[in-house]
């Protein structure tokens, strides 16, 4: 499954994916970096090429970054 991150996504993941990101937001630096890719709108394959990591490890890193965000699916995340 890849994910198209539209302009709202964009903006919902603006203070994310920022330095000053919110400190209730327990991501990992390697997280922050898949969420600035998706945030970006890159595929999970994309951003494994880039990352040089497989597409599973993206599948898991996504999982991650949707659970800290409280929601089930990225179209939420969009929402």
């Amino acid at each position: 499954m890849y994910l198209n991150f539209t302009r709202s996504a964009s903006k919902s993941f603006c203070d994310i994916t920022s330095s000053t990101a919110q400190p209730h937001l327990n991501l990992s630096e390697r997280e922050r970096e898949v969420l600035r890719l998706l945030d970006q709108g890159k595929t999970n394959r994309e951003i494994a090429r880039i990352l040089h990591i497989i597409e599973g490890t993206i599948r898991n890193y996504i999982s991650r970054i949707l659970s800290e965000l409280g929601v089930s699916d990225r179209t939420q995340s969009a929402l």
